[in-house]
């Protein structure tokens, strides 16, 4: 008997169960990551789950390359992988992807850019990397490859991006004596291109301070709430001026602000003291007001990253390819109990095959026939005829209970024919509530 859409689908989910509820186990609230240095230990960096929520951390465990200095970590919001950064030494740093397991930490190689990595950012495909001393913004392949130069910028010390899919950046950088930005500064970047959307701003910075964190506003008028190496923080309109010191709730020391983002559902932002003041904290860039996200952490705090949102949600990570044009979308919510169908448009009267899988990396993309590439894992495989519209649709079921939160199936159309293999983009759907 031929398997029906709705066994694909069920045989796919049945055979992941098991491991989704172990991995879900890890991190049930998708805590932040901190990369922690040890300088005088083996490891000398040291990855932290840090449950704001609970009060708690755990260390990740090893990786190979803990035995490099730590410099930036981000999280790869497609697959939940992390992405770090260490020192290489001779003013190189290299990038390595992190999977978690439930049996620990799987490394793959990723690419080396030059100077020290002071934070990074993916957005869609690309891998988007700040580097102190390597000229600027640099752009590498999310899944692994040559880094480029994107921007040209000196003393690039802070960067966030906007969004998973979103190619504005803010950058900002910190004014040194003999270099091409005698002055400290921020700006709003496109990642890719390198055109400025808004500044550059400079302001002066008479002693020296390194700008540790720039975090965008939502205010009316362009601001930002900066942080420095002094433990200092100051709003920064520059439309009025320069920046004006936020007195904050407590003292924080020097050293006390080593990173800095954006708060969740644009709350207040986020901050990291290093061993200073070794905690998690927020701010409120207007009454200066401290607040306590996390206890004491242990070894050297040097930079953090949001676990990244916990709900249901989809995310597409590539771009549709080929002579024939397949349009990826999807219909309700990705949650246990439900049905959220994977659709698409295509040639009217005509067919598409999906492919359902549980990884989007390491080994892929996959080049096909004719140029384009296959981005998901080919676990299960589904033909379908399409009406007359060219609209067809492949329904999932979701079983019910919390074994599934946390799990991402991706997804991706193709069609082949003389010319080749025509893909639409691959989309990542997280299960969630």
């Amino acid at each position: 008997m031929r398997p029906t859409l709705r066994h694909y689908a069920l045989v796919l989910l049945s055979a992941v169960s098991t491991a989704a509820t172990m991995a879900v186990a890890q991190t049930p609230t998708f805590p932040h990551l901190v990369l922690a240095a040890h300088p005088s230990g083996n490891p000398a960096a040291e990855i932290l789950e840090v449950d704001t929520a609970a009060g708690m951390f755990a260390s990740l465990g090893r990786f190979p390359a803990d035995v490099l200095p730590p410099l930036a970590i981000t999280m790869d919001p497609f697959d939940r992988h992390l992405l770090v950064a260490l020192n290489l030494g001779t003013n190189l740093s290299r990038i390595v992807r992190l999977e978690r397991t439930p049996t620990g930490l799987i490394q793959y190689a990723m690419c080396d850019v030059p100077g020290a990595v002071s934070s990074m950012h993916v957005n869609g495909e690309s891998l988007v990397v700040a580097s102190d001393g390597g000229q600027g913004v640099w752009n590498a392949p999310r899944r692994g490859g040559n880094a480029s130069l994107a921007l040209a910028q000196d003393n690039l010390t802070a960067m966030h991006g906007y969004g998973a899919n979103s190619a504005p950046i803010l950058i900002a950088w910190t004014g040194r004596p003999g270099t091409g930005a005698t002055t400290s500064g921020t700006a709003v970047v496109d990642s890719a291109t390198g055109q400025f959307y808004l500044g550059p701003d400079t302001f002066l910075n008479p002693t020296g301070l390194l700008l540790t964190g720039a975090v965008d506003l939502p205010t009316g008028v362009p601001r930002q709430l900066l942080a420095f190496a002094d433990g200092s923080f100051s709003l920064f309109t520059p439309a009025t001026g320069a920046p004006q010191v936020v007195n904050t709730s407590i003292a924080v020391p020097p050293g006390g602000a080593v990173a800095m983002l954006p708060g969740p559902l644009a709350g207040f932002p986020t901050v990291l003291g290093g061993t200073a003041l070794p905690r998690l904290y927020s701010i409120d860039p207007f009454s200066g007001a401290v607040t306590f996200l996390s206890p004491p952490l242990p070894g050297s705090p040097i930079d953090f990253c949001s676990g990244g949102a916990s709900g249901a949600q989809g995310l597409q990570f590539s771009n549709r390819c080929g002579p024939m044009t397949l349009f990826q979308g999807w219909t309700g919510l990705e949650q246990p109990g439900s049905t959220f169908a994977i659709t698409v448009q295509g040639q009217p009267n005509g067919y598409a095959v999906i492919t359902i899988g549980l990884r989007d990396t390491p080994a892929l993309p996959v080049g096909l026939p004719g140029g384009c590439h296959l981005d998901v894992s080919p676990d299960a495989v589904v033909f379908r005829l399409l009406d007359a519209l060219g609209n067809g649709a492949q329904p999932i079921p979701v079983p019910a209970g919390q074994g599934l939160l946390g799990l991402i199936l991706y997804s991706q159309w193709l069609h082949a024919d003389s010319a080749g293999i025509s893909v639409s983009g691959a989309v990542a759907h997280q299960i969630g509530l």
